[in-house]
């Protein structure tokens, strides 16, 4: 090999090894730093974008928290809408998140809608009244226009905290029965709380059908400072064109915090 082509040899190989430090330089210096968003598993996540001390935690990174059905209930002057959520994570809760229920023509178009805040427990399927509504206060909307299945309820921003910290009550109806006096459909009972902690505010949600599952009437009332192992009475009214009591059958949601 000449002396001129080992000249241009060792500067290759130089000018190669040049480059390669410099290109490592320039890598570590200005690629990105590692992330929560970056879809790498890096820092100490236990899995791509999720765990460890930085990131959301994985039961959490996919939202456990969904809506899945509206329902409306035409009682006169009034409609109760009732919304059913689901929370899939195990071991949290949101203390607190926000939802919007749009009622919503068959052509998908709003006709009205509200918004508002709830809660949900640990792995709870719940159903919620999540507003009744005067038609009265709202002559300029039409109330007749809205399609049950075109409406829709969802939720943002919930406010997740483990389960030893929001511990869901065990609250249920002990016993009830249904009377019906001048078009005034009452369900009394009670309420018990089975817990080994107070609850403050339990409300009681009752669905009214007859025996062929047609819509007789809903009512809400609510049972305050519920004691460990407490039971207390309740009564909720409703009206209706019902006359026999005996075939009418309830199906209680209670909200209990």
């Amino acid at each position: 090999m000449s002396r001129q082509n080992k000249q241009i040899l060792y500067g290759s190989a130089f000018l190669i090894i040049i480059l390669t430090i410099v290109g490592v330089f320039l890598y570590n210096f200005l690629k990105p730093a590692p992330t929560c968003f970056d879809n790498i598993k890096n820092q100490d996540e236990e899995d791509i974008d999720c765990g460890g001390a930085n990131c959301i935690v994985c039961e959490l990174k996919h939202d456990p928290l969904s809506t899945t059905s509206v329902k409306i209930f035409d009682q006169g002057d009034f409609l109760f809408i009732l919304g059913e959520l689901k929370n899939s994570s195990l071991n949290y809760g949101a203390t607190k998140f926000q939802y919007m229920i749009s009622l919503n023509a068959a052509n998908g178009k709003p006709i009205y809608t509200i918004s508002n805040q709830s809660y949900i427990y640990p792995a709870q399927a719940r159903k919620m009244l999540v507003a009744v509504i005067n038609k009265k206060d709202n002559p300029a909307v039409s109330w007749d226009l809205i399609s049950e299945s075109n409406s829709k309820l969802t939720v943002s921003n919930p406010e997740w905290v483990l389960k030893n910290i929001f511990a869901r009550p065990e609250v249920h109806i002990s016993s009830h029965d249904v009377s019906v006096t001048d078009g005034v459909l009452t369900v009394s009972g009670k309420i018990k709380n089975e817990s080994n902690f107070s609850v403050e505010d339990a409300d009681i949600i009752a669905i009214i059908t007859d025996s062929f599952g047609n819509f007789l009437g809903v009512g809400k009332t609510s049972a305050f400072n519920l004691d460990a192992f407490d039971e207390k009475a309740f009564h909720i009214f409703s009206t209706t064109n019902a006359q026999d009591a005996s075939l009418a059958e309830v199906e209680f949601f209670i909200e209990a915090k």
